[in-house]
């Protein structure tokens, strides 16, 4: 069985990783993303999962991913990837997308969850292309709908790495479902904050906790 080929965008790195020097590229890092972005070029499947930052003052930057999503979905499902007119890829026949937020709980120990918006399916997949549900353009106005909604109310510490490994787990792995073994895996990561992904996360989360979600001890 192939492994999907992944690919993963527009992801922000910093202040809650161990610092370290910064270091040049090897060349083979280069190569191989040519290489997988190759592969997604002539891939006619796509499973596409966006992780979306809800924490305050993301209202602008979701609005802008929401606006720009009927181009990107139109050249994935036509081909033509800047829209000139000629064909710079292979159409996708079909595609699938999935959105989670990068909030798992501001130390609660809790998962991402799908968040199932106008036109998912009961899995909370969005379908389109020549043998899904629905057009590029439909598909793209719900899942804009989908990821304006999420507002700017989430945990002040952003997951989203472990916030994506958490959708992919938890859509399902099936010939219709998500992170199908014959298409390109793509993970688009919607944030302008700081990962602070992992096992040192749990302190900065229970101390980011908001206000209204202390308790207090009953008397």
């Amino acid at each position: 069985m192939r492994r999907p080929h992944a690919l993963l965008l527009s992801v922000v790195l910093g202040a809650c990783a161990p610092e370290r020097a910064l270091a040049p590229l090897e060349a083979c890092t280069t190569w191989r993303t040519e290489q997988y972005v190759a592969a997604i070029q002539t891939a006619d499947v796509a499973d596409i999962l966006i992780v979306v930052d809800t924490t305050a003052g993301m209202g602008p930057a979701q609005r802008a991913v929401g606006a720009a999503l009927p181009a990107f979905f139109d050249g994935l499902a036509s081909g033509d990837l800047d829209h000139d007119g000629l064909r710079e890829a292979t159409p996708m026949r079909s595609i699938h997308v999935g959105v989670v937020t990068s909030d798992r709980g501001c130390g609660s120990g809790a998962r991402t969850e799908l968040t199932r918006g106008p036109g998912a399916d009961a899995a909370g997949i969005f379908a389109f292309g020549s043998d899904g549900p629905m057009t590029a353009a439909d598909a793209a106005a719900s899942v804009a709908a989908t990821v304006v909604g999420l507002g700017t109310s989430g945990c002040a510490v952003s997951e989203p790495l472990d916030a994506a490994i958490d959708g992919i787990e938890l859509l399902p792995r099936a010939e219709d479902g998500f992170a199908r073994p014959q298409g390109a895996l793509v993970v688009l990561v919607v944030t302008s904050h700081d990962d602070c992904s992992g096992l040192e996360a749990r302190s900065i989360r229970a101390e980011a906790r908001p206000p209204s979600a202390s308790r207090t001890p009953a008397t």
